[in-house]
């Protein structure tokens, strides 16, 4: 399988999310020439990385950006880490390291690490002299946390260990890849628009300040203490279908409106929650037998979001004859908490707000078994 028999989605994103000359992941790597005087540059092997992953992606829109958020973070975490003055012994390692390389370059061979890791994973190859980043196998990767994975895995990078043979095509990608060196060496610096998704991890031998917490609340005056995140670039965000499908935590409110306005309402993140609630309740929902049409007794609605097109985050069930029937919240609840797994937050008696951090896949994600259908 070579690059041209990935899928038109992954081939097109590939080339806006990543060999763009003004693409972040080229900002990154124009950052981190800027402050360490060497240039990283990285090598992905797609087609490994498609093979063992497609089937976690079955959008397709969401692998390239997965991969670009992870190598992005990578970049910030080493940036961060070379302008911390409490790692200067670590950098001068590093430089001492890279020092004969100049005149060669250095990779970041990007590869697919199976299921023996649930994060990303960096290590320092002193046989090939380059770095690899290992892609775990899994459904998500937590990317707000890849600044402290990836800053514990530099702590102890060039500790000597035993090395696995994870790189032993080093020496293809250095010819492949080759030409694209020769381009990316043309790429002028903007620092203004580089965005990543990881932020600027705190040095692993500083231990974090606890912040001064009062009967009133939060001390303000410990906000500048806060290591500040980066925020992705847009272009590298999923479209809204994908994006809210796989991030967590996913948010559920339900509001409960009694009298002449009766009806419940309730708004999502997770599309395919609200999609499950209406298709259940739809498919049981009590009869009006007043009426010889035999129409249920519920009107029961999902709603398009007026934030993001394509993607419904309101349900709205309410009687279609307010003054003879009235609507229970409480199979809702139930249903929420019970068969959908959504912890409660916070409630009022007419409120209700939940939350999951579990990912939830549709019936026919979860196994190849031709008798799982929805």
């Amino acid at each position: 399988m070579s690059t041209a028999d990935l899928p038109l989605k992954v081939r097109a994103d590939i080339r806006d999310l990543w060999d763009k000359k003004d693409s972040s992941i080229n900002q990154a790597v124009d950052t981190l020439n800027k402050t360490l005087g060497h240039k990283i540059t990285p090598a992905v092997e797609w087609v490994a990385i498609w093979a063992e992953c497609q089937d976690l992606h079955p959008e397709k829109s969401t692998f390239v950006p997965t991969i670009v958020n992870i190598v992005q973070a990578w970049y910030a975490t080493l940036v961060a880490r070379l302008d911390d003055d409490n790692e200067m012994d670590w950098t001068e390692n590093l430089l001492t390291t890279l020092a004969d390389l100049a005149s060669h370059g250095v990779k970041l061979l990007v590869e697919a690490r199976g299921k023996s890791i649930s994060q990303p994973e960096t290590r320092w190859l002193s046989r090939e002299r380059c770095f690899t980043l290992g892609v775990p196998i899994t459904r998500s990767v937590a990317i707000h946390s890849l600044k402290h994975t990836f800053n514990a895995n530099f702590a102890s990078i060039f500790e000597p260990e035993d090395e696995p043979g994870l790189a032993s095509n080093i020496a293809a990608h250095h010819s492949n890849n080759s030409a694209r060196d020769d381009d990316w060496s043309e790429i002028t610096s903007n620092n203004d628009i580089l965005s990543v998704v990881s932020g600027l991890a705190p040095a692993a031998s500083a231990a974090p300040k606890r912040p001064f917490v009062s009967s009133m609340g939060p001390d303000i005056r410990a906000a500048p203490n806060v290591t500040p995140e980066r925020l992705p670039s847009v272009n590298t965000i999923p479209r809204p279908q994908d994006h809210f499908q796989a991030t967590t935590p996913y948010t559920l409110l339900l509001d409960y409106t009694r009298g002449e306005q009766q009806m419940l309402q309730i708004f999502s993140s997770h599309q395919k929650s609200l999609q499950l609630l209406a298709d259940y309740f739809s498919r049981w929902g009590t009869k009006n037998f007043k009426d010889s049409r035999y129409p249920t007794i519920l009107n029961i609605q999902l709603r398009d979001s007026t934030l993001c097109s394509g993607v419904n985050d309101t349900l709205v069930i309410r009687p279609y004859y307010t003054k003879e029937f009235e609507v229970n919240p409480a199979l809702a609840i139930s249903f929420i908490e019970g068969t959908l797994g959504y912890q409660l937050v916070h409630t009022n008696g007419t409120n209700w707000v939940y939350k999951c951090e579990r990912q939830l896949l549709w019936p026919h994600q979860l196994s190849r078994d031709p008798y799982v259908q929805y």
